[in-house]
């Protein structure tokens, strides 16, 4: 054969990176290479359906298959305190997606992998040493001056404990909204992951310790002595496609986990590789840019979620509001986004079927989410007025 792929690294980017290059393996031999003493951390990971309809594709993904990655099924996402009403954001037409175990996604999938492509088991810290056609980077690793800082996302932090339970006790992602940022609840079949994002430049984490104790109160949730604080920034590489390297995951990108971008961030960066090796009339630029602009929109639709908060005036709340609203007002000059805002109104003032926008797109909502976002996060006369500047 000849020709080769090889993707570094093994966490949740790589493994479904090396799955996408599977379409490829008439044309190339795909080698995976991962380090195992850095495994995958041991949290709870969140997804949206197109994680679910890619397992099924490539793996005749099963009911089964999720319980031996400790995971469950997620009907939608529970949003409280983000507006005047707590409220259910639900997928369309029978959707589901997915929460896992990192640690226990990794060896289910390098299982499934090691069927298909060869899996080595060895440490790179210098990629220019690798004999490869293509060298797909997913180690998370990234130098300062290799991306460009996101500064619309107001979280950098966060506080994660697993709480203990003998069974799950709800089948969505939690996500509610707090005076000093959000705390997200991810259900795994023995535990649910408890995470409070915050700005570390704004509140200590000694105030976040204490007041997600109220969370574990409402909830009654059993905290373990297992936590983590994770401090992160927010990121897009500026070069992710660079002749025959490329990059996935946290070598790439990373926004912020509300509405569970990651995910599907990875599997649609994995494509744009996978569409730059199998066809050179696509240059490297112009897949840059559909990365970058894929990015901003699911920023912009984050930000939506920070533009006002009416049960908070904290200094965290003002901050936020402060860097959303820029974002967003910006970002309400570009045709697709007005396109989609006019389309969400639409739905609330007239009778329609909602197959006819389901396949109208903007981040990874359709516009029915983004009609019943707006609607209970109650900034639709906000949007409307940023709409009329341009």
């Amino acid at each position: 054969m000849g020709k080769k792929i090889v993707i570094i690294g093994a966490g949740t980017a790589g493994c479904l990176t090396a799955a996408t290059m599977l379409e490829l393996k008439n044309q190339y031999d795909i080698e995976l290479i991962y380090d195992p003493s850095k495994p995958s951390a041991s949290v709870g990971e969140a997804s949206n359906f197109l994680l679910s309809n890619f397992l099924g594709v490539h793996f005749d993904f099963l009911g089964t298959d999720l319980k031996k990655m400790n995971g469950t099924i997620k009907h939608g996402i529970q949003k409280n305190n983000w507006g005047k009403e707590n409220y259910f954001h639900s997928f369309l037409y029978g959707n589901y997606a997915m929460h896992m175990d990192s640690k226990e996604f990794q060896k289910w999938f390098l299982n499934k992998l090691s069927k298909e492509i060869t899996i080595t088991e060895r440490s790179i810290d210098d990629i220019s040493a690798i004999s490869a056609d293509y060298i797909i980077d997913c180690r998370g690793k990234y130098k300062e001056d290799e991306v460009n800082t996101i500064e619309s996302i107001a979280v950098n932090a966060s506080y994660v404990t697993q709480c203990l339970w003998d069974k799950p006790e709800f089948e969505y992602t939690l996500t509610i909204a707090r005076p000093y940022g959000w705390v997200f609840g991810v259900p795994l079949q023995d535990r649910c992951s408890i995470g409070y994002l915050f700005n570390s430049d704004i509140n200590n984490v000694e105030e976040i310790k204490e007041d997600v104790k109220e969370i574990f109160k409402e909830f009654n949730l059993n905290p373990s002595e297992k936590t983590n604080l994770i401090n992160f920034k927010s990121y897009y590489r500026k070069n992710n496609f660079n002749g025959n390297v490329f990059y996935n995951g946290n070598s790439s990108f990373f926004t912020e986990p509300l509405e569970a971008t990651t995910l599907h961030m990875q599997i649609f960066t994995a494509n744009l590789i996978k569409s730059s090796i199998q066809d050179g009339s696509r240059i490297n630029n112009e897949l840059q840019e559909i990365y970058e602009e894929t990015i901003k929109e699911q920023c912009v639709m984050i930000a939506l979620h920070y533009v006002k908060n009416e049960n908070y005036t904290t200094k965290f709340w003002k901050k936020a509001e402060e860097v959303s609203n820029k974002l967003v007002k910006d970002a309400c000059y570009d045709k697709k986004l007005r396109s989609i805002l006019n389309k969400a109104f639409e739905l609330e003032n007239t009778n329609y079927n909602k197959a006819d926008f389901n396949n109208i797109f903007y981040g990874t909502w359709p516009a029915f989410s983004f009609y019943w976002n707006i609607k209970h996060l109650g900034i639709k006369k906000i949007l409307e007025k940023y709409l009329k500047l341009w």
